[in-house]
C-alpha cells in the first residue's frame, strides 16, 4: 500500500489527495504578466492598510433623476391606474419635466418610488444612521407643490 492509498483511506473526503491547495498561488501568468507592464504591484503585495481613494462623481455624469436631493423635485401630474401608476416630474436647474414610474429610482441619496399616488410620489431612501446600519426614510413628495 503506497503513502497515498493510506492518507485516503485515513480521510473522510474523497480524493483529499487531488484537491487543491487553499494556499497555494492561484492567479493566472498572463495576470501576473499585465499587472507588472502597468506598473501594478502583485496581489501577493498588496496592502489592505492603504487608504482607498475617494471616488468622486461629477453630478453630470448622473442621470437627470439622480442629481438633486428628492425633495426638489416638482410632482406636476400624476395618472393613476390599476396598472401602471405614472407621474410628471419637473427636474430642477434644468426645468426639463420626466415620467416616473414605481421602483425608479430618484434623488441623489440613492431613493427609489415606492407608491405613486393622487397625493404624490412615495420615496423610500435608505440613510445611515449613527450604528453604520442604514434606516429607511419616508419622503413624500406632494403633486402640485414643492415641499
Amino acid at each position: 500500500m503506497s503513502a497515498e492509498d493510506f492518507l485516503q483511506r485515513l480521510s473522510t473526503v474523497r480524493n483529499v489527495l487531488r484537491r487543491r491547495d487553499p494556499f497555494e498561488d492561484t492567479e493566472p501568468e498572463f495576470v501576473k504578466k499585465m499587472r507588472a507592464s502597468r506598473g501594478l504591484k502583485p496581489k501577493e503585495e498588496e496592502e489592505d492598510d492603504e487608504p482607498k481613494e475617494e471616488v468622486v462623481i461629477n453630478p453630470e455624469d448622473l442621470p437627470p433623476l439622480e442629481r438633486f436631493p428628492a425633495e426638489q423635485y416638482e410632482v406636476l401630474a400624476v395618472l393613476v391606474g390599476r396598472k401602471n401608476p405614472r407621474a410628471l416630474v419637473r427636474i430642477p436647474g434644468s426645468g426639463g419635466n420626466r415620467v416616473v414610474q414605481k421602483n425608479m429610482a430618484i434623488g441623489d441619496r440613492g431613493g427609489v418610488i415606492s407608491d405613486i399616488s393622487t397625493e404624490g410620489l412615495v420615496v423610500d431612501e435608505k440613510i445611515r444612521n449613527n450604528f453604520g446600519t442604514f434606516d429607511t426614510e419616508q419622503i413624500t413628495i406632494p403633486v402640485g407643490q414643492r415641499k
